[in-house]
């Protein structure tokens, strides 16, 4: 996991700096945090299957094993980079909120409902 997290800020610089911004920076950590976040909750539901189940993510089964979990979650990490990383720079902060809004809102929803993550 600490890994994944490594390589995402490492690609965060290898864009050009004249259009990747300290706000772009700053913001693709906060998205991959609430991703990682989110990545965790989704391993609790996965090792909890009698108390929990994914309803809301249709690429994972209503019980995903933590081999489909750490796939989806790892591309989606990487994808959400690349993503930010090849719009143009006024449309990235768009892109960037919007991630960071959806995945906090699932990761807030799961806390209120029990699911925890552990690190």
């Amino acid at each position: 996991m600490k890994r994944i997290l490594f390589l995402c800020l490492l690609l965060a610089g290898q864009a050009r700096a004249d259009e990747w911004s300290r706000a772009d920076t700053v913001r693709q950590v906060i998205a991959s945090a609430v991703i990682i976040a989110d990545w965790r909750q989704t391993l609790y539901i996965a090792d909890h299957p009698e108390s929990y189940y994914e309803k809301t993510n249709f690429f994972l089964d209503k019980h995903p094993d933590r081999e489909a979990v750490n796939t989806y979650f790892a591309l989606f990490l990487l994808s959400n980079y690349a993503v930010a990383a090849a719009l143009p720079p006024s449309w990235r902060p768009y892109f960037q909120y919007l991630t960071i809004g959806y995945e906090a809102y699932y990761v807030r929803h799961n806390l209120s409902i029990g699911i925890g993550f552990e690190f």
